[in-house]
């Protein structure tokens, strides 16, 4: 039994019919690219209630209290609009399709990588650290990302409680099922408040038919927390 949130499928319905229409007249200027789409649905869906279902009956009743409820409607309609116009107004490297990685993924066998995440803290306060940047390597070099939403390095801010977040880019493998142990690293540069930093640690992957961007926070790899040293 699968739950859906019947919600991102009007938002998305809404959000392409306001697209499609704009690219044919013109008439907002919109950034109309998936990526900007996907920015916009996500700021629409944290701004309106969740409608979760789990069959097809379920599926059949709300979409028709979609279709009653005119509030409702008038709300995605603005929220889509206001969306549209905060994307395009503060267009990111990654909605030029000049600069986007290629919508090719590799052929072949992959290992795919979880999300990894954890927190860093100051060893002597146990404050959340901040105005640093915590570096992903392996084998001696930065780890690509999966795309260019994400980056490395993860810059901590005094608002993120210490927060880092990575998502590596697949690794080709020889064969579909191959195992094979990673090892990563987590680096800071010495800076006028912390002491450099190095953390080590393994993952094993095993190779799947092809390369997934599909991410998934519930099973992302959570580092435990860890500690740096005031100079």
């Amino acid at each position: 039994m699968e739950i859906h949130n019947l919600m991102e499928d009007e938002v998305l319905r809404v959000l392409d019919e306001i697209c499609e229409e704009d690219e044919r007249s013109h008439a907002y200027g919109y950034c109309t690219s998936p990526e900007c789409r996907m920015d916009v649905a996500c700021f629409v869906l944290n701004r309106v209630p969740q409608q979760y279902v789990t069959s097809g009956r379920g599926i059949g009743y709300v979409t028709s209290e979609f279709r009653e409820n005119t509030q409702l409607a008038v709300d995605l309609v603005t929220l889509a609009h206001e969306g549209l116009r905060r994307v395009t107004t503060n267009r990111r490297s990654w909605y030029d399709p000049a600069e986007r990685d290629s919508a090719n993924l590799p052929a072949g066998p992959q290992f795919n990588f979880p999300a990894m995440r954890g927190r860093l803290f100051d060893c002597l306060t146990f404050a959340p650290a901040f105005d640093v940047e915590v570096w992903m390597y392996r084998d001696g070099t930065p780890v690509r990302m999966i795309n260019t939403r994400w980056q490395n390095p993860c810059a901590l801010v005094e608002n993120s409680s210490g927060s880092y977040l990575f998502w590596p880019a697949s690794v080709a493998a020889a064969a579909e099922h191959e195992r094979r142990t990673f090892e990563f690293e987590l680096r800071i540069e010495e800076t006028k408040t912390y002491e450099a930093f190095h953390h080590f640690f393994n993952m094993e992957a095993i190779a799947t038919e092809s390369e997934s961007q599909e991410l998934n926070l519930g099973r992302d790899f959570q580092l435990q927390d860890l500690f740096l040293v005031p100079r």
